[in-house]
């Protein structure tokens, strides 16, 4: 199991609902501004259409009652992931980019220590998109873990 960048889901409603007005913020600026808020962002410069932009912060990154995804994560409010990481016995990287936000970092630290035996790694000069900010790093990274899976499957 590799976890790249990402969190098991919120516990708190108001910590969904103020990520969730980040998201639709975000989309409102993509529909007021349009492509012109991407130039000078040289990780953006290849998108042509904004409503693709617009779309996934609205919907893929929102957090929704109404999302299949979020149902199975979730009953009365609180996010049963989290209490159901220490259930997880296989091996298990856990991925950050060191320059990442705090709150993936303690994420991931928090993931790493309830998920026995996983290995947590920050790769160097890459925030939240790790595997295109340092790609090589990245690749090198998950190669190595696949391969010590490789060679040591006969124990799982």
């Amino acid at each position: 199991l590799i976890i790249f960048s990402g969190g098991p889901g919120f516990a708190k409603e108001s910590s969904r609902a103020k990520w969730n007005q980040a998201q639709n913020k975000t989309a409102d600026i993509y529909e007021t501004k349009g492509l012109q808020v991407l130039k000078g962002n040289p990780k953006n410069s290849g998108h042509t259409n904004i409503t693709g932009l617009v779309n996934s912060a609205r919907q893929a990154l929102t957090h929704r009652k109404e999302d299949p995804m979020f149902a199975l994560l979730l009953q009365d409010g609180t996010a049963h992931i989290v209490k159901n990481l220490e259930t997880i016995k296989v091996p298990t990287l856990v991925l950050v980019g060191e320059e990442d936000a705090k709150q993936i970092h303690r994420s991931g630290d928090m993931m790493h220590a309830k998920i026995k035996g996983s290995q947590l790694y920050k790769i160097p000069f890459a925030g939240h998109e790790a595997n295109i900010d340092n790609p090589e790093a990245f690749n090198q990274v998950v190669i190595h873990f696949c391969e010590k899976l490789q060679h040591n499957r006969s124990k799982f």
